[in-house]
């Protein structure tokens, strides 16, 4: 009986190292995974400040072309605006020119008509005396 109790205490002392030996490994394993994510995690960063700082100048350089393009659409605009053509402008003027020339032939017109309605109006009057 003490036989088979010193026994059954070896093959749990043994039990009990082999589970310590397995915790232990597990243990190690999971520094290990903790020190890869660590390392993980400041290449990452690393990473992340490389590209933020890249994005950066890039978003500089592309609101200074912004800004080239929208100075050189300004002078474009300047320079179309001073560059129009000199006839253009009298063609315009011989337009309204035009315009006013015929505003003026009807009211001619209509002065003549009110001149002839007055005449009309005095004979019509003359006739009811």
């Amino acid at each position: 009986m003490v036989e088979t109790h010193k026994q059954e205490l070896f093959w749990a002392r043994n039990n009990s190292i082999l589970e310590l030996k397995k915790a232990k490994g597990y243990l190690v394993m999971e520094r290990e995974k903790v020190e890869l994510l660590a390392q993980e995690k400041l290449v990452l960063s690393d990473q992340y400040k490389c590209e933020t700082e890249q994005l950066r100048a890039e978003i500089e350089a592309l609101n200074a072309e912004v800004t080239r393009l929208a100075e050189d659409l300004v002078n474009i605009n300047q320079a179309q605006v001073s560059t129009l053509p000199v006839l253009e402008v009298p063609e315009e003027r011989s337009h309204f020119q035009r315009q006013l020339e015929l505003r003026d032939a009807q009211i001619l017109k209509l002065k003549a008509q009110v001149r002839k309605l007055g005449e009309y109006n005095e004979d019509l009057s003359a006739q009811l005396r």
